[in-house]
């Protein structure tokens, strides 16, 4: 089957890459350890986050909400306050940079 799923998105023109780990898996944006079931924030290695800039024309409101929807989710996928601040300080670095 996963064989099958790599021919037709290379055919479209997308990539599929499938790693086993015995013990975790790294889903969208957060890796699950299935050995002591725990959870955390997750991005590829050469991944930065990027977030629109303060000074864009989107609504004040949605530019004044950003840093708080991102505390949100990182908080949502962290399972503890200590993950969670292991994970933050790239995230508010991103968010200086963008105003």
């Amino acid at each position: 089957l996963i064989k099958d799923v790599c021919k037709i998105s290379n055919r479209k023109g997308c990539t599929i890459t499938v790693e086993i780990h015995d013990d975790s898996v790294n889903y969208l944006d957060v890796v699950l350890s299935l050995k002591d079931k725990s959870y955390k924030p997750y991005k590829k290695p050469n991944d930065t986050p990027l977030y629109i800039n303060a000074k864009s024309n989107h609504p004040s409101s949605i530019i004044k909400n950003i840093p708080n929807m991102i505390s949100k989710r990182l908080s949502s996928i962290s399972i503890t306050k200590a993950v969670f601040n292991e994970s933050k300080q790239e995230y508010e670095v991103t968010l200086e940079a963008s105003g």
